[in-house]
Formats: structure tokens, C-alpha cells, sequence
């Protein structure tokens, strides 16, 4: 029998190291011209925005070289018991070229290649390119600065998360090649589409009116600023959103290859885990199962430094999916994109669930490529915490989800077996002794799972008051 104590020192003392680890903040850098920048009257957009980040717990640091506005600053009150970051890279007057080769009128300033060696953003606010029409630059020729600021950028961070905007409109004449540049931008976009470092169009233009949002024709006022505040807000939760990709076998339907899915035809339209210990009450329901579905799953994500204290207090969100024959954990779209609607301050773990077998969580955390987290558990026994004690060897190289847990309660003993198979033993249907999810409960599930994982136990993190 195996025994949970090792374990509950092993987390006491992960606590006593861990407890006081810190998240790096994700540095942002808004980078543009006087509309970024502002003037001594005017808080600019970065100020209502750094607010709506706050509100949305997002720990974040602006980066840039300066912290002023034009002709000095305005007054930026404190909010919620912090003080304005005032970093930025909002250079008035200057054009997208500028920004690339520094503006001979103002040299002090260097250009966007010195700026960065001083720092590294993760995320670009670029609203960029009116000041190059408004001094009559061609739209082609701003396109290719864009292009060229896009890939300098890059070469400082090849992972960060580019916010392009279409610009805001001005009431000036030269508003038509405004237009025009904003149509272009989805399409440097597209030509710029890098995986690994994506770039997120963000329409600045749309519903913003330059006679009543502006204060000059050009750049925007209190409503204007917060109009564009909210776009940017809600651009960097879509950027920031993780997206997962995860692969998982659950010992019980393992055939050798696959999973059976003799089972389809019975799994319940809607989401079964709204029940002790799960006690999930999301609506995920599908109008029909798909023939290559095993069961539901559990996927929940969990946000620590640590897979050593990443108990329950740190759950973030859970979502109920599909597991298809081949491993992979599908939204109940079909899509094997999995959306969670959070923001990770530390690090992300995630733990899958099953209604009979034990729960597994990461061993490490996941990380981000190409714009998504991936997770495969069935190419390793070490990809879930506990190793050997967490997942079986279910073929050459290929590992599942420990079959057994009927009661269910992280625990495979013989109250399993006595409690729960022996009276469900003979039925036929979706039932939770059901082991090899072949729709009937028979002496297989007892013999060839149950009794041979007796003293398998969770290994998923419970804080020490839930042991």
C-alpha cells in the first residue's frame, strides 16, 4: 500500500521555500507618437488603461525610455494604493521612420534599437503612421516602416506579443490616406503572421469620432483616451488568454493503441462532474456525442511557482471537455483549442480529472510556443507529479490516468471494491465502476484494475487543511 506522508512533507516543505516566489511582471511598451505620449493637459490613454489592467489583477510593468509628457506632466492620481508607471515610448511629432533612425531635431532621443537594449517588452501597443501622413509620407512607404518597426522589435523579443492599431481618424483632409493605411495594416499583418510572436489587429478607428474625441482634430481627449484604453484593455486579455493543447489515456479503455469508445453512445449530453468531489457546476452540454469520444474530462488550471504547493487554492478555472480516442482533450466545440478566460500571474499547471480514475496535474509548468500552451502526459511517466505513483505504463513508451477510483476520492482500496463495484457489479450503462468504459461493470474491471492499483492515490497537491 502506498502511503501519503512522504508527500505531505515533501509539499510542508515546498511551502517553506516557495511561500514568498514572486511572478515577473509582463513588461508592455507603448510605443508611438504624441497620441501615446500626450501632453501636459492630457493623461494620454496609458493612464485609464494602466487602471483597467490593475482592475484585471494583471501584473504588468510599461516599459520605455521616457516618463514625461509633452511640456511636462499632469497629474496622475493614485489608484487603488498605486502610483502611475509613467514609462513609455510616445515621441511626439515623430513619423515611423523616426522611430526606426531617431529625428535629427531631437538626437538626445536615440531611436527604437537603443531603447531596447535597455529593456525587453513582452507585449507592443504600436498605434503608429499619423504623423507620416499628416507630413504627407506615402501610405507605401509608412507600410514599409511599420514592416521594419514590427521586425526590430522582434529581434529584441522573437516571442512578443505585437498590438498593431488601425489608426485613430483626424479631422484633417489628409484623413482619406488614414483610411487607406488602416485597410493595409490586416494585410502587413498577414505578411508578418509569425506563430511564435503573433500580431493582434486592434481597430482604434472604429467608433471613435475626431469631433468629439478629440481636442484638436488629432489627438484625443479625456473621452478619446478612454475610448482607446478600452480597445488596448481588451486586446491585451485576448492576447494574454491562454490557449492549450492537451494530450491524455485513461488506463481503463486503453487498448494498445487507443482508446475504445465503446462508451459513446451513453455519455450524457451534459457535463457529469456537478457532484462530490467535483462539485463543477459549468453549463457545457453538446446536442450529440461524437463517435470518436471516450468520456468527459475535467481540465482545470492551476497558477503557483511551484507544482510542490499548487493545491486548490490556486485553481484559477476548470472547463469540462471531450477526450477523443487518440488522447486528445477537445472544447465542446470540437476544437482541440482549449480557451480558458484567465490571466497567469506565475506559472500554469493543469490538472485533468476523470469520474474513475485518479487525478493528474503537470509535473512542470506548461509553456508557452508558437501562442499555445501543449501538454502531452502520454509520451512520459514523468509528466505528471508523482511519476510512477501518478500515471501506469499502459504500452511501449505510452502512459495513462490510473484506472480504479469508483468512490471517487483519490484513494483505490478496497472500499472501491466493496462499496461501490460489488453493487454495481452486473449492470450495464454509464456507471462509475464501469473501469474499462466498455458499458458493463464485470469481474474485468475488478480483476484486471481495480485489485492490481490498490494503494494508488492522488498525487494532485491538496493544501495541508485537506488532507
Amino acid at each position: 500500500m502506498r502511503v501519503r506522508s512522504i508527500y505531505f512533507f515533501i509539499v510542508i516543505a515546498a511551502l517553506l521555500v516557495n511561500s514568498n516566489s514572486k511572478a515577473q511582471p509582463v513588461t508592455i511598451m507603448p510605443l508611438g507618437n504624441s497620441i501615446t505620449q500626450a501632453n501636459n493637459t492630457h493623461v494620454s490613454y496609458r493612464y485609464p488603461l494602466w487602471k483597467k489592467l490593475i482592475d484585471d489583477s494583471l501584473n504588468f510593468d510599461y516599459v520605455g525610455s521616457l516618463i514625461n509628457n509633452k511640456n511636462g506632466n499632469p497629474v496622475w492620481p493614485d489608484y487603488i494604493g498605486h502610483v502611475f508607471d509613467q514609462n513609455h515610448e510616445g515621441h511626439w511629432g515623430w513619423r515611423a521612420d523616426q522611430i526606426l533612425n531617431g529625428n535629427p531635431s531631437v538626437p538626445g532621443e536615440h531611436f527604437l534599437t537603443v531603447w531596447l537594449q535597455s529593456y525587453t517588452p513582452e507585449i507592443a501597443l504600436i498605434h503608429l503612421g499619423s504623423n507620416d501622413i499628416i507630413q504627407y509620407q506615402t501610405v507605401e512607404s509608412t507600410i514599409l516602416d511599420l514592416h521594419e518597426v514590427i521586425t526590430t522589435i522582434r529581434n529584441c523579443n522573437p516571442q512578443i506579443i505585437i498590438l498593431l492599431a488601425q489608426l485613430i481618424p483626424t479631422s484633417l483632409p489628409v484623413n482619406t490616406n488614414i483610411n487607406t493605411l488602416n485597410a493595409m495594416i490586416p494585410g502587413l499583418a498577414l505578411e508578418l503572421a509569425d506563430p511564435g510572436s503573433p500580431i493582434y489587429i486592434v481597430d482604434q478607428n472604429t467608433g471613435f469620432d475626431a469631433a468629439t474625441d478629440t481636442y484638436d482634430g488629432i489627438h484625443p481627449n479625456e473621452i478619446g483616451e478612454e475610448k482607446m484604453a478600452q480597445k488596448w484593455r481588451d486586446a491585451i486579455m485576448e492576447a494574454m488568454h491562454p490557449i492549450l493543447n492537451v494530450k491524455v489515456f485513461l488506463e481503463g479503455p486503453f487498448n494498445g493503441s487507443c482508446m475504445s469508445t465503446s462508451l459513446s453512445n451513453l455519455i450524457p449530453f451534459s457535463q457529469p462532474f456537478d457532484c462530490s468531489p467535483w462539485n463543477y457546476f459549468g453549463t457545457e452540454e453538446v446536442t450529440d456525442v461524437p463517435s470518436d469520444i471516450v468520456d468527459w474530462v475535467l481540465v482545470e488550471i492551476r497558477d503557483t511557482t511551484s507544482v510542490a504547493i499548487a493545491d486548490e487554492n490556486c485553481i484559477v478555472m476548470r472547463r469540462a471537455c471531450l477526450l477523443d480516442s487518440l488522447g486528445v482533450i477537445r472544447d465542446i466545440s470540437g476544437s482541440q483549442d482549449l480557451n480558458f478566460n484567465v490571466i497567469i500571474s506565475d506559472s500554469l499547471f493543469i490538472v485533468i480529472y476523470h469520474r474513475n480514475h485518479l487525478p493528474i496535474i503537470s509535473s512542470v509548468p506548461l509553456v508557452k510556443t508558437f501562442g499555445k500552451y501543449c501538454y502531452d502526459f502520454t509520451n512520459g511517466v514523468e509528466k505528471a507529479f508523482g511519476a510512477g505513483s501518478a500515471q501506469k505504463n499502459i504500452g511501449i513508451g505510452l502512459y495513462g490516468m490510473v484506472a480504479g477510483d469508483c468512490k471517487p476520492d483519490g484513494l483505490i482500496d478496497l472500499k472501491d471494491i466493496f462499496s461501490v463495484w460489488l453493487q454495481e457489479s452486473g449492470g450495464t450503462g454509464y456507471l462509475v465502476s464501469d473501469l474499462n468504459l466498455n458499458t458493463q461493470v464485470s469481474n474485468t474491471d475488478k480483476n484486471d484494475l481495480l485489485l492490481l492499483n490498490l494503494g494508488y492515490h492522488s498525487m494532485v497537491p491538496v493544501s495541508i487543511l485537506n488532507k
